[in-house]
C-alpha cells in the first residue's frame, strides 16, 4: 500500500484517538496492517459498546468479516474521554500507558458546523488536544501527531504555506478557530517543553476513490442531498393546479391543504437555479484513501519531525465543474454560478433560496480562493506511489450514488 523513503520500520505502540471516525478508522486499518500495536482511546456514547460500533464501521469500509475479527482481536480498546485532564482513564491504566505508548496519533475532533454547542466543540478540539499534549510529556516522552485542517488558515485567500498559522483575518466558523487554537498549543508546548510533533492538515475529505464509500455525509454530500430533496419537491408541485399569479410573476398553489409560493420556472421541464459564489473558486476535495495513505507515509518518515504537512489536492476542482456534475447527477435542472458580489441573497427567487437554504453554512467556502502549498508533503511523497486521484465526473457521480444508495448514512449497515 505504501512505498516511501526513509521509513521507520520498527513496530510502535500507538495511542490513537478518533478511531471510530472516517479518517481515524482508515488510519487504524493501515497501522494494524503494518503490525503496530494500537491502543484505541474511545468514548462510550449512548450505551453503545465501542467494539460493536467499530466492527460495524469496519464492515462498512469493505473489510471482510474474517479480517475484521482478526483486527479486533489485536487492537486494544480503552474507554476514556479526552476532555478530562486524566483522559478519563483509571490511574493504574494511565500509568501503564505513560510508560508503554511511543507515539500519539490524535484524530478525534468535533467537525460539525451546526447543532454543536460551542463549549462542547472547545472542549473536544482544544482542551482535548491540550490534554493529549500533556500526556505526551508525562512519563516517557511521546511524539504527538495532530490531525488538523488545511482550512485552519481561516479567511485568508491566495497562497497559504505549511508553516503559516495566522488568525488576523478571522475564521469562517468555530470549527476552524478551535483547530487553530489546538495548533497554537502544539507550537507553544514544543517551544516550552521540547514536545516533538507532526501536524497533518487535510483538505475536504470525501469518499474513497475506488470503493466510493464514506462515513461522513457533510459538505458536498449536503449539496447533493439538498438538490435531490428539491427535485422531489419539484415533482410533487409540477402539475398542481395554479390558483393565481402575483404581480411579481410568482404563482400561488394549494399543496396538501397549505398555501405555498412557487416560482414560475418550477413549471419548466428544465428549471434553472443560480448559486451566488466566486466563479473562479475551487473546493479542495481529497479522497479519504489518499489522505490516509499520505498520513501514514509521513508518520513513518524521519523527515516528519516538528513539521506541518498540507495533505491537499494539487488540482482542486472548480466550483462550476462540481455544480455541473451534481446537476447531471440529479438530472432535472441547470445550475449557474453567478458572482456573489453582483447578486444579493434577496435577489434570488424562492426556488433558489429553497435550494440553498440547507447549505447556508458552507457559502463562505464558495467565495474564497485559497491555494495550499504542500512542499513538506511533496518532499516525502514525490518518491512514493502515493498520488492524489483526479476528481473526475465519474468519481463525483459514484460517491453521490453511494450516498443515495445508503440513505446518506441513515442505514444501520452501509452497503458497498
Amino acid at each position: 500500500m505504501l512505498k516511501c523513503i526513509s521509513t521507520m520500520t520498527q513496530h510502535k505502540t500507538i495511542l490513537l484517538t478518533g478511531g471510530l471516525g472516517f479518517l481515524g478508522m482508515e488510519l487504524l486499518k493501515r497501522l494494524m496492517a503494518l503490525n503496530h500495536h494500537v491502543k484505541l482511546l474511545v468514548r462510550r456514547k449512548n450505551g453503545v459498546i465501542p467494539e460493536i460500533k467499530l466492527r460495524n464501521k469496519l464492515l462498512c469500509s469493505g473489510l471482510e468479516d474474517g479480517k475484521v475479527s482478526n483486527l479486533l482481536e489485536r487492537v486494544e480498546i480503552i474507554e476514556g474521554n479526552i476532555d478530562s485532564s486524566q483522559l478519563g482513564i483509571e490511574s493504574s491504566v494511565l500509568e501503564s500507558l505513560n510508560t508503554s505508548v511511543d507515539e500519539v496519533l490524535h484524530c478525534a475532533a468535533s467537525t460539525k458546523f451546526s447543532g454543536i454547542d460551542r463549549d462542547e466543540m472547545f472542549k473536544t478540539n482544544y482542551l482535548g488536544s491540550l490534554n493529549l499534549i500533556k500526556f505526551c510529556l508525562s512519563g516517557k516522552k511521546k511524539h504527538f501527531h495532530a490531525v488538523s485542517s488545511a482550512y485552519v488558515a481561516g479567511k485568508k485567500n491566495g497562497i497559504i504555506y505549511e508553516y503559516e498559522l495566522d488568525s488576523s483575518l478571522g475564521f469562517r466558523n468555530y470549527y476552524e478557530e478551535t483547530k487553530f487554537l489546538a495548533e497554537k498549543a502544539v507550537h507553544r508546548f514544543a517551544q516550552l517543553y521540547d514536545l516533538t510533533y507532526t501536524v497533518y492538515r487535510p483538505g475536504i475529505i470525501i469518499g474513497d476513490s475506488k470503493k466510493f464509500y464514506t462515513l461522513n455525509f457533510d459538505g458536498i454530500y449536503t449539496f447533493a442531498r439538498s438538490l435531490l430533496a428539491l427535485k422531489r419537491r419539484f415533482n410533487s408541485i409540477k402539475g398542481t393546479k395554479v390558483k393565481r399569479f402575483t404581480a411579481e410573476g410568482v404563482c400561488r398553489s394549494e399543496i396538501g391543504g397549505t398555501h405555498a409560493i412557487i416560482d414560475n420556472n418550477l413549471f419548466d421541464d428544465n428549471p434553472s437555479v443560480r448559486l451566488p459564489a466566486n466563479p473562479t473558486s475551487t473546493l479542495n476535495l481529497v479522497p479519504i484513501d489518499y489522505v490516509a495513505d499520505a498520513v501514514i507515509a509521513i508518520f513513518l518518515n524521519k523527515g516528519r519531525l516538528n513539521k506541518t504537512f498540507h495533505i491537499v489536492n494539487p488540482n482542486p476542482p472548480k466550483l462550476h465543474f462540481l455544480m455541473e456534475v451534481l446537476s447531471e447527477s440529479v438530472g432535472f435542472f441547470e445550475a449557474e454560478i453567478v458572482d456573489y458580489r453582483k447578486v444579493n441573497s434577496d435577489q434570488l427567487t424562492q426556488f433558489e433560496s429553497t435550494a440553498w437554504k440547507s447549505i447556508d453554512l458552507y457559502f463562505s467556502y464558495l467565495k474564497d480562493e485559497p491555494s495550499f502549498m504542500s512542499n513538506n508533503t511533496l518532499s516525502i511523497l514525490n518518491n512514493s506511489i502515493i498520488k492524489c486521484p483526479r476528481i473526475t465526473k465519474q468519481y463525483i457521480s459514484s460517491i453521490i450514488d453511494y450516498a443515495v444508495r445508503n440513505k446518506w448514512g441513515n442505514d444501520k449497515y452501509i452497503t458497498l
